[in-house]
């Protein structure tokens, strides 16, 4: 069996790879955590991550809301009501990770 600080490392390694794409390193935690049942990685954002992140999820919510407001089939309008409250969620995520590391985000 693997020691925790292996997986560590590969996790590590695998969020450079990506260039720190967080969602693919949730991912992978969530992967770990499932299969091997690895319950101590520590998940490492960094500042410039998480606004980036935030910001970009502040366009997107911009974007869907217009694409809401114009669209008239009720197939995408459903579609663009659940795409929103997953991005409301994945910001609410972001906010509190700001909120816990001590992090101003107003100014984005």
């Amino acid at each position: 069996m693997i020691k925790v600080a292996n997986y560590k490392r590969l996790f590590l390694s695998v969020s450079l790879f990506f260039k720190t794409n967080i969602i693919l390193c949730v991912r992978l935690y969530f992967l770990l955590r499932f299969i091997f049942g690895v319950k101590n990685i520590n998940l490492c954002y960094d500042e410039k991550n998480i606004l980036d992140n935030i910001k970009k999820i502040r366009e997107d919510l911009y974007v869907l809301e217009n694409k809401l407001n114009y669209e008239t089939n009720s197939d995408l309008i459903d579609s663009y009501i659940y795409e929103i409250k997953a991005l409301q969620m994945r910001y609410k995520f972001y906010i509190g990770l700001c909120k816990e590391k001590k992090i101003k985000f107003m100014n984005l």
